[in-house]
């Protein structure tokens, strides 16, 4: 993780240093014709709008599709109930499916492979999915999937995205907007 920061930084400095210029008259041609170059990458780091559910982006061999995102007030009758949902919480049901198009095993950890955040970048509660349709944990093997549900105790209302890194360390992940 430490790697990642260094490079970067060196990417930044590298960046500042490269849009420093000198100019003596005689590179107001070259600029005129430099514009449209720097309009299109203008145009490339625009941010892509996060995919939301029923899309699939694949990541690092993952083809992850969100299958459903659902709040409700109760996801079973021992542990995530009505009863113990804290003030101005629900409970969000994340029904997802990662498939395998890699050469390698992808090992899948609903602990550390998924974070669900707020609009305020803030991290909602894993709740252990008591009840559900299978959970997102284990082992897929290359040309196999895994589909299953997450649960959060979430805010009630407003912006959720889930980022998913199907391969936890030095993976790229992906964000989805869940609600």
């Amino acid at each position: 993780m430490e790697y990642k920061k260094l490079l970067a930084a060196g990417l930044a400095a590298l960046m500042i240093a490269g849009c420093g210029s000198t100019s003596d008259g005689e590179g107001d041609a070259s600029a005129k014709e430099d514009a449209p170059v720097e309009e299109a990458k203008a145009e490339e780091t625009k941010p892509k709008e996060k995919p939301g559910v029923g899309e699939t982006v694949t990541v690092d061999g993952a083809a992850i599709t969100i299958n459903s995102a659902e709040t409700v007030d109760q996801v079973d009758d021992m542990v995530n109930t009505a009863a113990n949902l804290e003030e101005g919480k629900k409970y969000v049901v994340i029904d997802m499916t990662i498939a395998n198009d890699s050469d390698e095993e992808l090992k899948i950890s609903s602990m550390v492979s998924f974070e669900l955040k707020n609009g305020d970048g803030r991290k909602q509660d894993y709740k252990f999915p008591v009840g559900t349709d299978g959970q997102m944990d284990g082992d897929i093997a290359p040309g196999d999937k895994l589909s299953g549900q997450l649960v959060y105790m979430a805010d009630a209302d407003g912006e959720l995205d889930l980022k998913v890194t199907p391969v936890a360390i030095g993976g790229d992940s992906v964000i989805f907007k869940v609600r």
